[in-house]
């Protein structure tokens, strides 16, 4: 069975990961057949899959056929590149579980553990529950129960939260501005101290930032007196990568330097984030200091506009644009090497 199952015309965003564990054949834009399939491809052969690559790089186009034999009940994976690759093989068990458990083991560590636990959350909901054995932030084993098989969730409907990530956005904009006395600064509703997105935690960052964060259980909101100085601060973001990217972009106003850590997923996203975070915030000025899995971004002094280039994914063009809020004559430049739907 073939077919292009790109989530969007090229697009090398979440979608596929899922599907390509269902053991269907992907076709992707160059840039994402870069990406590190074969993260998944070799625990999706462990676990029976009759697959290969076209290519000999371990990423797609990948084909494949009916299994020779029956599906196996256990495989490893690695955990430090991405949680979509570990998500994508639990929604996929079940399918292969009809007799037996399956069992999914990090072989090193377990990066954006929060996304995960959204997965397993939302697979819940549709009728499948998943055993985590071991420590989530470790090495933990993932257990599918033998007989496990989705159903519609409770009255056929389900709540889809809004995206915390993107919300990261506003929250960091009510940091950046600040406001008067009698100001109340900006609210973000759909997520908030019920969700089950780990990004709301960045409204934690903006906290120790110097903000003040009040929450309810389905929205945020974040003040910043005039008068309180943004604060730099040392930040482990292996939580929250994506929302990471805004703090980047915070950083720039704070009164002293920011360090952001823990991000080594950065490098292997839909474009290598860490060396895009790098260059974009050193054109506004800021002297940004660059390890293997975190950096250190000391503000400069606001003197004029520059010429940001927002690259490949629609992230880092909104952190971009965000960057300008103070500011002015500052332009963003949109250069794509990836064809990506905006919507």
């Amino acid at each position: 069975m073939s077919g292009d199952l790109s989530g969007g015309r090229g697009d090398p965003r979440n979608p596929p990961y899922p599907l390509r564990s269902a053991f269907r054949c992907a076709h992707h834009s160059p840039k994402s057949t870069t990406k590190l399939t074969h993260s998944l491809f070799h625990p999706a052969q462990q676990l029976g899959a009759n697959a290969s690559c076209i290519s000999t790089t371990g990423c797609p186009p990948v084909t494949t056929t009916q299994p020779s034999s029956p599906y196996s009940n256990s495989c490893t994976i690695s955990g430090k590149i991405s949680s979509q690759f570990l998500s994508s093989l639990l929604m996929a068990a079940p399918l292969i579980s009809e007799s037996h458990p399956t069992t999914i083991t990090i072989s090193d560590e377990l990066i954006s553990a929060p996304y995960v636990l959204l997965t397993i959350g939302l697979m819940k909901k549709f009728g499948v529950d998943v055993d985590v054995q071991g420590d989530i932030n470790g090495r933990p084993t993932f257990l599918v129960p033998a007989g496990s098989k989705y159903s519609p969730p409770e009255g056929n409907r389900i709540l889809v939260e809004g995206d915390a990530s993107s919300a990261s956005y506003f929250l960091g904009g009510a940091a950046i501005a600040g406001c008067g006395e009698h100001d109340e600064g900006v609210t973000v509703v759909g997520c908030g101290s019920g969700s089950v997105q780990g990004d709301v935690a960045f409204a934690n960052c903006l906290e120790k930032m110097g903000c003040d964060v009040t929450w309810t259980p389905d929205s945020i909101t974040v003040r910043r007196d005039i008068t309180t100085p943004l604060r730099g601060g040392d930040f482990d973001c292996g939580a929250i990568p994506d929302a990471a990217m805004t703090l980047a972009a915070i950083a720039l106003y704070a009164s002293g330097p920011t360090t952001i850590r823990n991000v080594g997923s950065w490098r292997v996203k839909e474009t290598e984030r860490m060396k895009a975070i790098v260059a974009e915030t050193s054109k506004f000025g800021a002297k940004v200091e660059e390890f293997d899995d975190y950096c250190i971004i000391t503000p400069p002094h606001m003197n004029g506009g520059v010429v940001a280039d927002g690259v490949e994914v629609r992230k880092m063009c909104t952190s971009d644009n965000f960057r300008q809020t103070n500011y002015p004559t500052s332009m963003l430049r949109w250069r794509p090497t990836t064809t990506t739907e905006w919507q």
